[in-house]
């Protein structure tokens, strides 16, 4: 189970409601990486989870490169999941391992980027929250 909210600084708590996220064995750094998109530190991106967000926000300034860093998750994943109103969703049939949930949310100035490593345990109900302070990067 996936619980994603994001807490602003007023104290409120707003679900990430309609997010897909994907579930790889990579973080979205690998990804990208692989992808052979180039993080433009020149114009102050630091990562690839902040590029990811700057271009969906500004796709006018990173041409297709949203789509293409979406792609890239879209192709090597175990699953893909959407959130329901609330910020939950359901991840079925993984294997026990260690995997990475990818994923990024329209909220705030900019938006909210998770690429965050979670264990699958065997026999076990395995929950996992989202939230500000698991962020790969938010503004």
């Amino acid at each position: 189970m996936v619980n994603a909210n994001v807490q602003f600084l007023n104290n409120k708590v707003r679900p990430a409601s309609d997010i897909e996220f994907f579930v790889l064995r990579d973080d979205l750094d690998t990804i990208v990486k692989k992808t052979g998109i180039q993080i433009p530190i020149q114009q102050g991106i630091k990562t690839a989870a902040e590029l990811w967000a700057r271009s969906i926000q500004s796709g006018y300034r990173y041409p297709g490169v949203a789509a293409h860093i979406r792609n890239a998750l879209a192709d090597s994943n175990f699953a893909r999941i959407k959130t329901d109103a609330r910020g939950l969703a359901k991840v079925s049939s993984l294997a026990p391992g260690t995997y990475h949930i990818i994923g990024t949310a329209p909220l705030g100035q900019v938006g909210v980027v998770w690429s965050k490593a979670f264990n699958i345990e065997s026999g076990r109900t395995n929950q996992l929250n989202l939230d500000l302070r698991g962020a790969s990067w938010a503004q």
